[in-house]
């Protein structure tokens, strides 16, 4: 994991006058240590050098320990910001200059990968300087495995944000698909107690109004109409609490839906809802006029791709008729169309 200790130590010093000369005094000439000489460029001071990792980008050298010299003055600006304290890929040994206990106390605390004070001494200098090298690396080491332990970490969370987003989406799924499969049996109940309500209907008037009757009562307070191709009129008609006998006759409405929403109907073949039916601009002004206050929705009564008739339910439109309340009626119209094309048939039956 670690560098062999007999490997040769690269020294980079920023050491300078008598100092420097006391200290190449005892490492010149001395196997594994090679001293270099670091000179600082313009708009970099000792020991600010430290937080500057572009400083230390351009030295274009790879030394193995930096020794820095450093007053007691120095330290204490160094201990105003030592949270800011970077470590670089290199040892960096504090050279004291001010000789006092105070300052190598402070220069500890600073975590310097080793401190230097006078007087120098081979065996003291070489054996700090093995320690610092190891202490660099050993640092280095674990900064790796922290990093690459967070990375993990990190990933680790975002795919557990992603694998909780996915399993979001496939309960709020699994919800849906349930909601979709309990209305779906219950329009199918719906659906299945209507036609049985119709079988044994033999009266095609009584039937009609039987129907029309359970089909309004689906939406409140509306009315409703069943129109018949075959004798091309309105069979069954029940209004509900909108209709005023003193204001509008139901023969002048009948009429109207038969000429504007059932023609419409029957010659598309296609469900129509109108919500006010004073702004449908496919019928006159005289016939909207005449509509105003209504809100009409009309669906194509079919069995076999054949339409027998036309289904009108209209209602006043302070509260208008909305594609809901189309899906709601949507589930009787097969089973009332069966129905009335099994009556037309036995009565064609009954009079041949």
């Amino acid at each position: 994991m670690f560098r062999d200790d007999t490997e040769c130590i690269h020294i980079l010093s920023f050491l300078d006058g008598p100092l420097e000369e006391r200290l190449c005094r005892q490492i010149e000439d001395r196997e594994r240590l090679h001293y270099q000489k670091g000179k600082l460029s313009l708009g970099h001071l000792l020991p600010d050098v430290v937080f500057d990792n572009s400083f230390w980008s351009r030295l274009g050298i790879t030394p193995d320990v930096i020794l820095l010299p450093v007053s007691n003055d120095d330290l204490d600006r160094l201990s105003r910001v030592a949270d800011q304290k970077n470590h670089f890929p290199t040892a960096v040994v504090a050279v004291l200059l001010d000789d006092s206990l105070h300052g190598a106390i402070r220069a500890a605390q600073l975590n310097f990968d080793g401190i230097l004070a006078e007087p120098f001494a081979f065996g003291d200098v070489y054996q700090l300087l093995k320690e610092a090298r190891k202490k660099c690396e050993k640092r280095l080491f674990f900064s790796q495995r922290y990093h690459k332990l967070r990375q993990l970490l990190r990933k680790t969370n975002l795919d557990r944000r992603t694998l909780r987003k996915k399993i979001n989406l496939l309960c709020q799924d699994l919800v849906h698909s349930n909601t979709n499969l309990a209305n779906t049996l219950q329009n199918l109940r719906k659906a299945y107690d209507f036609q049985n309500d119709l079988t044994g209907e033999f009266d095609l008037n009584y039937l009609l109004h039987k129907s029309l009757r359970h089909i309004k009562e689906q939406i409140d307070n509306s009315s409703g109409v069943i129109y018949l191709c075959q004798s091309k009129k309105i069979e069954a008609h029940i209004s509900g609490p909108w209709y005023d006998e003193d204001q509008r006759e139901l023969d002048e409405i009948e009429q109207l839906l038969k000429d504007t929403i059932i023609t419409e109907v029957t010659q598309t073949k296609t469900a129509l809802l109108v919500p006010k039916a004073d702004n449908w601009q496919k019928i006159t002004s005289k016939e909207r006029s005449q509509l105003k206050g209504l809100s009409l929705s009309a669906w194509p009564i079919a069995s076999d791709d054949e339409i027998t008739g036309v289904l009108v339910i209209y209602k006043d439109d302070g509260q208008p008729l909305t594609p809901t309340n189309s899906e709601t009626l949507a589930i009787y119209l097969p089973p009332l169309a069966h129905a009335i094309k099994s009556v037309q048939k036995l009565q064609h039956l009954i009079v041949h």
